[in-house]
């Protein structure tokens, strides 16, 4: 476990998931309720802090300015399998929805070329699914 500030954290990922108004006033009012009960997780690219699950949590926190430093959880990875960790860290908690499953899918075939084959692998899904 680390301790970050808020502005160490890039969300460059956050445009593969959606934005949802509801769900993002429901936890600035738990953050404000509870303060931050679970870490974010995050990887280190280029020298610096990426978001990879915690997207609400972040926003919120900053919305609200919950103290100067947040926990956080290091996965060690690579861009690609911090795609994959998006989907499997959200099977267990608020599942990222279809149309987010998409964006990494098409994400991890454009951006990082990868074959149909190598995507299902790397997410745990047939290459049908792909």
């Amino acid at each position: 476990m680390l301790g970050l500030d808020v502005d160490e954290i890039g969300d460059r990922l956050g445009r593969l998931r959606l934005h949802q108004p509801q769900a993002e006033r429901a936890m600035v009012a738990s953050i404000k309720r509870w303060g931050q009960i679970s870490p974010v997780v995050v990887f280190v690219q280029a020298g610096h802090y990426e978001l990879i699950d915690g997207f609400k949590r972040v926003a919120a926190l900053r919305e609200v300015g919950q103290g100067p430093r947040l926990a956080a959880r290091v996965l060690e990875t690579d861009e690609r399998g911090a795609k994959a960790a998006m989907l499997s860290l959200n099977r267990a908690g608020s599942r990222a929805c279809e149309l987010e499953e998409g964006w990494i899918v098409f994400a991890l075939v454009r951006e990082d070329k990868l074959a149909q084959v190598e995507v299902a692998e790397l997410i745990g899904h047939t290459p049908s699914w792909v």
